[in-house]
């Protein structure tokens, strides 16, 4: 069984990094556990995103105890913002969603 985890952007160096991997929101990830989702951020390129030293890492890897979620929708609607996110699925597709009203 797969969950959806989240990777929130810190707005490190007072910018938000937008490309097709990650957007203001952030990306999720499918994956079958949080070690999953952090090994296809990584490959992705998602913690090779800038790094600010008073702002710290853009991205923080899942930890070991995350749940993640349980559909793409509740990772996108768990985002405090209503900024878009790319969601990542399994299958090797990308798809840029924004939080339910």
């Amino acid at each position: 069984m797969t969950k959806f985890f989240h990777f929130s952007q810190n707005n490190s160096g007072g910018f938000f990094h937008v490309d097709e991997v990650v957007d203001e929101g952030g990306c999720v990830f499918e994956a079958s556990s949080p070690k999953e989702a952090n090994k296809r951020a990584k490959k992705a390129g998602v913690f090779s995103r800038s790094f600010c030293d008073c702002c710290g890492p853009r991205f923080s890897e899942a930890f070991d105890s995350d749940t993640g979620f349980g559909s793409a929708e509740e990772a996108v609607d768990s985002h405090w913002s209503s900024s878009p996110v790319v969601v990542h699925f399994k299958d090797g597709t990308s798809k840029k969603m924004q939080k339910h009203a």
